[in-house]
Order: structure tokens, then C-alpha cells, then sequence
């Protein structure tokens, strides 16, 4: 929360620095840096790293407010004229800013600049590594699914497994004498190689957020305007390259154990070569142990293996430090343990702590005989009081998430076991589950090595509060629309405004667009169905271009159905009149035959009760779902007498 995620650092080294050296050795001469978040503090880095000295790399940065998205950032290039002109001329590459790896750049820019010198349309090459399921560094966020046309490597479909279960693939046609491969091997190294073409095609989709599902899904689509496709290049072997995305603090252990076991050659600490400003000094010694100089190290301590000590660190008599690393200017603490756990800079571990699993945050003071067990993380400048446990699995901060201004400030409450600061409220989308936090472990694994059913209700609980203030702004907007008449294709742009920022799906979207449109067809005090009809068909007609944008599948068809049905259980007039909403949204092909008849079964399958409301909603669908069966009868008896 205070400082952004590029400048954390991960083995000591800021995830910046890895990546300017890793660009450099691949020969790249220019990057942008788009900065969000404390933009000033990656400027002011940048700057001081002396990085335009850095073997003729020069490195820009570019200030982005109010971007949270990869296809947010790369749009606003374009209000840029020193970049527009160079970006528009020739391909780019696009990288997140928390990966590590050493995947050369070489073969993914060589394949696809040959695709389109071969006249291929190629607007995206994505990288990908072939991985094990089972890899520890691929987590739930990583989990994915895709279809590619072997041969040609062009990717057909991209499916996160994280939110879905199930892959949809409906409307593929499988080429004549060819063949489609479902891929469940790769992993997405969110390195792409993109064409100029992109930034205009990101300029007309501005719900498109990154190069992923969405993005791969609509280039590929029947109706999409865009002219190119998306190709892949895979890295098939793990001696091709390393490649991590950090998204949470599990993965932030695995990958700083991997890059202290030399996993990520040529990116090592030893090396020195990064941080220009910051003038490194590590040495290597034998069992991975990295101290850089002018540490203090007392006779007695233990330093054991797989462990690095910045610059100025003092560890005192009987300390114990194992598998950790300490940065500069740290203090621990006599008989004090460290385990696991990850200290930044200016960190004061007074004597007889235990840290187990843990990430300290720089300026933290932990006073004397403090335990904190795995999964904790200690905000900066936070003082613990003596001798107090804290864990497992709590943030400490000074800062609290205060859900009416919807934003984070500074704690008021102090908690009892700490000085200057509390156990943190957090954000319900920044929260983070226990097996996800150091010392977990993988989701799809248990202690004994077996398949873990991941249980998705905890999530879900989680994420209601999200999902009630969504739905009512999503009302409210709504509403503001139809008061203020706004053109269809203008509410369209305010319903995705909102549903962007609230990170939901165009299927979350139909619990507020349903009941707002149902509320239109029903004007107050109006007690004639006859009048009710008509108005219905009006409003379902000047509706549907605006509703087909979010009823795409099947389950969002089942979940209109589902919504009608509700918003007519609110009195017996408009429980009277369910029979006549459900024909103009069937006629309009925003529900189909088949969702209706889906509907029929279920409540047929309901035990059949005289009160229950759907089964007089089922008794007045009679006639239209007779209607409905009819025309496949008579084609069935057409087909008898020809017979």
C-alpha cells in the first residue's frame, strides 16, 4: 500500500532492477515504464538508478492516473505524442512489471516478426512455457486453458480456470483435415510481442484489460472487426527459461528461493550488474549464501544455507538465521530466530524473537521475545510490543480499509500487540487466503500429495459486499440513464465504466440491468394486462441491442429467466403477467426455446406443492410452452408421412 509493487524488493534486488537487466541482456534499447500507483516514487527511483548510463538502455517513464488495467495503460499511450509516434511505427512488447525471468527474447520476437513478413496477420505473439499442473509456481491466478492449431501455432482460445471450471467450446469448427489441441501444459509468461495495429484495436475495446481470455476470445470471435490473429510461442523445456509471475506472497517465497538457488541465470545477486545506483557488493559462498560487505557477524550466530545479508546488517550472539533474507541496515537480536521469512531494509529484531514465514516490511521494530508465526506481514515502520504472538496469516499496518469512503486511511484503533498500527482491514479484492500467504500451500494439493477440492464458498462470502455495492451502483446508474435519457449506446458505456472498475463480468451485470428494464415495463398504478402487454413489447424491443451485449451464454439466458421470475414474485399482479414477459424475450432471441424448456424442468422437478409460486408461474406458461413444442411435433409428423 505504500509503495509500488516494482520497487518491492525479492532477494534484496527490486523487481525493476531484474527486469531492466534482463531487457538489457536481451538487447533492448528503449523501455516505458507505465506507472500508476506512487508514480512519483518509481520516477524518482529511476532516476537516481542512473539507468540512461546503463549500457545504452534508455528507460522513460510515463505517469498513467487511474489506469488498472494492461489495456488501460497501453491506450493511454496514445495520449502521448513523444511515444505515440515511435509505438505506432514498429512492434513492442508488453511485460508485467512483477515477473522474474530469463526466457531469451530472441525466438518470440524472430517468430513473429517472420509471421508477418510471410504476410500472416499477426497482431499478438504470446509467450508461453510448457509446465507441469502440478509446478509450484503455478497457482490458481495462472491456471489456464487453452486451444491452439498445431502447425501454425495460432491460439483459437484462452479460458482462466480461476473463475471458470468449464471450457465453452461452442462454435469452433475444426479445420478439414486438421485438427484443434486443448492445452493444459502452459503457462502464461505475460510477455507478448505486439503489433502497432493493437493500441487502435485497444482504442475501440476499452473493456479489453489485458492479452488474455477476453482479448483472445473476441479476436477469435464470429462478429470481431479486428484483422489479425494471435499467435503463441512455446518454450518447451525449463532449461529454455525460468519464468515466474509474483502475484502473491507464496509465490514471493518460491520465487526468491529459486533465484537464491540460481534458477534464474543470468540473473543473479552476485552479479552486481543491477541496481547501478546502488552500488552492490554481494559475494557468493558455498551452500547459496550471498552477504554483501560490512556485515556483522557475531561468533556464536548460525547463517545456514540458502540465505542473503545486505549491506550493514548486524546479527548478534546465538542468532539464528535459515533460509531468510536480511536487507541493509538490519539489527537481530541476541538467541533471536529467523526462519523462512523476509526482512527488508532498516529492520530491528530485538533479543529472543522467533520470525517463521513471514515478510517485514522496511523501518519494522519487533521488540523482545515476539513470536510471529507464517503467513504475517508487518506494514512498514510498525512497532510490536514485547513478548506478544502474532499469526498466523494477519496483516499488521497502519492503515485500515474504510469501507464508506471506500479507500484506505490511517488506522485509528491501535491494536493491543502493536504500537503504532492494527491488524489491517483490508480490501475484500486484496485480501489473501492462508494457503496463498508463506507457508502455505499449493491449492491443488494436500499434506499427502493428493488432489485438494478447492471450496469455493469461503470465496464467495468474501466477495458479497463487492457484489451488493456493484449491483446497487450498477441500479443507481442505470436509472440515472433512463431519467436523464441517455442514449442506449451511452448507458452501454456507463454499465461497462462500472463493471470495469469493479472487476465484474458482463454476467454479474444482467441482477441490475433486469430489474431496472422489468421496472419500465411496468408503469405505476397501471392494473390492465393488456396495456402492461404492450408496453412490454416496446420496452423489450427498444432494450434487446443493449441486453444481447450481457446475455452471451446459456447461463446467462437460465439467469434472466431466473431474474424475471423474482422480480415477478413481488405481488400477485405482476405475478399474473410472468406469462406474458417471458414470450417478447423469447421472440426477441434473448432467451432461447431450450433455456425455457430448462426452466419447465426445474420446476417440474420442485416437489409439487398448491402454494408454491412457480408452479402457478409453470401452470400460466402452459399455452406458450405447447406453443413451442408444437412446430417441432409437426415436423416430426411431416417426417413420418414422407416416410
Amino acid at each position: 500500500l505504500h509503495i509500488p509493487k516494482i520497487l518491492m524488493p525479492i532477494a534484496n534486488i527490486t523487481f525493476l532492477d531484474y527486469l531492466i537487466d534482463y531487457l538489457s541482456d536481451n538487447n533492448i534499447e528503449q523501455v516505458y515504464i507505465l506507472c500508476t500507483n506512487h508514480a512519483h516514487m518509481i520516477q524518482e527511483y529511476v532516476k537516481n538508478q542512473h539507468y540512461k548510463s546503463y549500457r545504452s538502455l534508455k528507460v522513460s517513464t510515463i505517469a498513467c492516473k487511474e489506469v488498472f488495467s494492461t489495456g488501460a495503460a497501453l491506450r493511454s499511450l496514445l495520449e502521448h505524442e513523444s511515444v505515440n509516434s515511435q509505438i505506432l511505427r514498429e512492434d513492442f512488447i508488453v511485460l508485467r512489471g512483477d515477473i522474474i525471468t530469463n526466457i531469451p527474447l530472441e525466438k518470440v520476437i524472430k517468430e513473429h516478426l517472420e509471421r508477418k513478413s510471410k504476410g500472416e496477420k499477426c497482431m499478438v505473439t504470446k509467450t508461453f512455457v510448457r509446465m507441469c499442473p502440478a509446478n509450484r509456481i503455478r497457482t490458481r491466478e495462472d491456471d489456464i486453458l487453452v486451444v491452439t492449431e498445431p502447425g501454425t501455432n495460432s491460439l483459437k482460445k484462452y479460458q482462466c480456470l480461476s473463475a471458470e471450471q468449464e471450457i465453452d467450446l461452442k462454435g469452433f469448427s475444426i479445420p478439414i483435415n486438421g485438427t484443434l489441441d486443448l492445452r493444459y501444459d502452459l503457462y502464461d509468461c505475460n510477455i507478448d510481442v505486439c503489433s502497432p495495429e493493437v493500441l487502435y484495436y485497444l482504442k475501440e475495446n476499452f473493456d479489453c484489460k489485458d492479452f488474455k481470455d477476453a482479448f483472445v476470445n473476441e479476436i477469435n470471435s464470429p462478429n470481431s472487426l479486428a484483422d489479425g490473429k494471435v499467435f503463441y510461442c512455446e518454450y518447451t523445456d525449463s532449461k529454455e527459461g525460468y519464468c515466474a509471475v509474483v502475484h502473491n506472497p507464496l509465490l514471493y517465497d518460491y520465487v526468491t528461493r529459486d533465484i537464491i538457488q540460481r534458477y534464474a541465470y543470468p540473473l543473479l545477486i552476485d552479479s552486481n550488474l543491477m541496481c547501478p545506483g546502488a552500488n552492490l557488493s554481494y559475494k557468493y559462498t558455498r551452500n547459496n549464501i550471498y552477504i554483501e560487505e560490512n556485515v556483522k557477524l557475531a561468533m556464536t550466530c548460525i547463517v545456514s544455507p540458502n540465505c542473503v545479508i545486505g549491506k550493514d546488517t548486524e546479527i548478534h550472539e546465538k542468532a539464528v538465521i535459515e533460509c531468510s533474507t536480511l536487507g541493509r541496515k538490519c539489527s537481530i537480536g541476541v538467541g533471536s530466530k529467523i526462519t523462512g521469512s523476509y526482512l527488508w531494509e532498516n529492520v530491528v529484531v530485538e533479543e529472543g524473537c522467533s520470525i517463521n514465514g513471514a515478510i517485514i516490511c522496511s523501518g519494522a521494530r519487533i521488540k523482545k521475545g515476539t513470536i510471529i508465526f507464517p503467513g504475517v506481514i508487518v506494514d512498514f515502520n510498525i512497532v510490536l510490543k514485547m513478548g506478544i504472538e502474532i499469526g498466523p496469516n494477519l496483516p499488521i499496518s497502519s492503515l485500515t480499509y474504510d469501507r464508506k469512503e471506500k479507500k484506505y486511511l490511517d488506522a485509528t484503533k491501535f491494536d493491543d500487540k502493536v504500537e503504532n498500527g492494527a491488524i489491517c482491514d483490508l480490501r475484500n479484492s486484496d485480501k489473501i487466503g492462508e494457503n496463498l500467504n508463506i507457508g502455505g500451500k499449493p491449492y491443488f494439493l494436500d499434506q499427502t500429495g493428493s488432489e485438494e477440492k478447492f471450496d469455493l464458498s469461503e470465496a464467495s462470502a468474501a466477495s458479497g459486499e463487492d457484489e451488493e455495492d456493484f449491483i446497487e451502483e450498477l441500479k443507481r446508474t442505470i436509472t440515472r440513464a433512463i431519467v436523464n435519457n441517455f442514449s442506449k449506446d451511452n448507458t452501454r458505456m456507463e454499465i461497462l465504466s462500472l463493471r470495469l472498475s469493479y472487476n465484474k463480468s458482463p454476467t454479474d451485470c444482467l441482477w441490475g440491468l433486469i430489474p431496472c428494464m422489468l421496472d419500465l415495463c411496468f408503469p405505476q398504478n397501471e392494473n390492465s394486462k393488456a396495456n402492461v402487454a404492450a408496453n412490454i413489447k416496446k420496452v423489450i424491443s427498444e432494450w434487446t441491442p443493449l441486453l444481447k451485449e450481457f446475455i452471451r451464454e446459456d447461463a446467462d439466458e437460465d439467469l434472466t429467466i431466473e431474474l424475471i421470475e423474482e422480480y415477478c414474485s413481488q405481488n400477485e399482479f405482476y405475478g399474473s403477467c410472468f406469462y406474458l414477459l417471458i414470450p417478447p424475450f423469447q421472440g426477441a432471441e434473448l432467451v432461447a426455446e431450450q433455456a425455457v424448456f430448462r426452466w419447465r424442468d426445474k420446476v417440474m422437478a420442485q416437489e409439487k406443492s398448491p402454494t408454491s409460486r412457480s408452479q402457478k408461474l409453470l401452470a400460466d406458461m402452459q399455452p406458450f410452452l405447447k406453443y413451442l413444442e408444437e412446430p417441432a411435433e409437426e415436423s416430426d409428423e411431416e417426417g413420418d408421412a414422407e416416410g
